[in-house]
């Protein structure tokens, strides 16, 4: 399966985000037109209790139309112009290790242990952290094998 990283980025990300400049409003359809409605409906319940009235407000104190709101809520597109957030990069390289590679096969042996679910899976992704780890902090390189396997442990429990 092969997810579009743009639409998760598009998906996830917050009102604030959404309101803001980072994201542009696109041309929609009809379904996400009803899923703007939706989105608005439930922030409105959030912030103000439901009572449109004071929401009105809330969103006019922070100089938005209903209008420009139903557009973020529909369908959007990150800017070209600006940077991926922190997140979303972490989330990319861990979507890489997750559905690429095993990494090199091995398994942890959790406390010495039958193995455990999902043992194989998690394997590339901490041997990816353990990477990126090691590029931005030489001196403190995840070399000892209990690490790993507490590590592992924390993750699949």
């Amino acid at each position: 399966m092969n997810f579009d990283l743009q639409q998760v980025l598009a998906n996830a990300a917050t009102i604030d985000e959404l309101l803001g400049l980072d994201y542009e409003p696109q041309i929609g359809q009809k379904d996400s037109t009803d899923r703007a409605a939706l989105r608005l409906a439930a922030w409105c319940r959030s912030a103000s209790s439901g009572d449109w009235g004071q929401f009105f407000k809330r969103i006019t104190r922070d100089a938005l139309s209903i209008e420009q709101v139903l557009a973020k809520f529909a369908d959007v597109r990150r800017a070209v112009d600006v940077p991926q957030p922190a997140w979303f990069v972490d989330a990319e390289w861990a979507y890489q290790a997750l559905t690429g590679e095993f990494g090199n096969q091995e398994f942890f042996l959790v406390r010495e242990t039958e193995p455990r679910p999902f043992e194989k899976l998690f394997y590339a992704l901490v041997e990816q952290a353990e990477k990126k780890l090691s590029i931005k902090q030489s001196h403190k390189r995840l070399h000892c094998l209990m690490m790993r396997r507490e590590l592992i442990y924390a993750t699949v429990y």
